[in-house]
């Protein structure tokens, strides 16, 4: 990234320099201030001092202003250089936030693990399939020492994609029950952001 950094200062800085020098050359006003202000060495001026100054500022004033602004050129190259800083870093941060949504997906696991874990000590089970998840913020019908809501803000989270966590009741990996998430794609498997994330070990 920081040699891109670089590449970008050192095209801007010629690009604006080659405008500068384009600006000023053939005007004269430039080596004109320098002719008076630093008289060659030897040379001798009989011309008054008054003299010097009305001709030095009336060659400042007849000399054309300098342009401000870019031009269409260095635009071009400023856009150019953006779009290919965009196609080189935008993939990476792209990256980043599938795996930032993966990681928020694994935590959420854990806490809802935690709150089933948390209805299991007050009720001696976990939530059977058929009240799922719910039971974690609603008390089932006739539940003796439920003691809930389990989760924050009485609700249970959707995943970072905006799906259910599916929640399955026995396990088919050996634990207690089996929650997971399909990732992005909605199926199983995938790579990425499709990746599936679950409680379970592989």
């Amino acid at each position: 990234m920081g040699n891109f950094i670089n590449l970008f200062q050192t095209i801007m800085f010629v690009s604006i320099h080659a405008r500068d020098r384009a600006t000023t050359r053939g005007r004269g006003y430039a080596p004109a201030a320098l002719n008076y202000l630093i008289p060659l060495k030897g040379e001798v001026s009989n011309r008054s001092q008054s003299l010097m100054n009305h001709e030095f500022h009336s060659r400042m004033i007849s000399c054309p202003r300098r342009r401000a602004g870019f031009t269409l050129i260095e635009i071009l190259v400023v856009l150019a250089i953006i779009g290919l800083l965009a196609g080189l870093v935008g993939p990476r941060v792209m990256s980043a936030l599938g795996g930032a949504r993966t990681r928020t997906a694994g935590l959420q696991i854990k806490d809802i693990e935690t709150a089933a874990d948390m209805f299991k000590i007050d009720t001696g089970r976990y939530p059977s399939a058929a009240e799922g998840l719910n039971a974690l913020v609603t008390r089932p019908s006739g539940l003796a020492g439920w003691n809930g809501p389990y989760l924050k803000e009485n609700a249970v989270p959707k995943d970072p994609w905006g799906n259910d966590y599916i929640y399955e009741i026995p396990s088919r990996h050996g634990g207690g029950f089996d929650l997971y998430s399909l990732g992005a794609d909605r199926a199983p498997g995938g790579d990425g952001e499709d990746t599936d994330v679950h409680n379970w070990k592989e």
